[in-house]
């Protein structure tokens, strides 16, 4: 191959107001009148994890284009 194809991102927040029956992803109902700092959504934990992840994967991907980046769930 004479380029690398380039990179479509998905990124998952996996916290709705509700389940969607068709959903396979991770995700989980957030009770109703629930904020964002409500000590049970880990908010800042997953944050923390989902940057140290792209972190570790840039070795693999350095010099590829991104050409979409798609944020999902919640």
């Amino acid at each position: 191959m004479a380029s690398l194809p380039p990179l479509s991102l998905y990124v998952h927040l996996p916290w709705c107001l509700k389940k969607c029956p068709y959903c396979d992803f991770n995700s989980h109902a957030v009770p109703a009148g629930t904020s964002s700092a409500h000590p049970d959504i880990p908010e800042t934990r997953y944050l923390d994890a989902l940057r140290a992840d792209l972190e570790s994967a840039l070795p693999l991907v350095w010099g590829r284009k991104v050409s979409s980046i798609f944020i999902g769930g919640g």
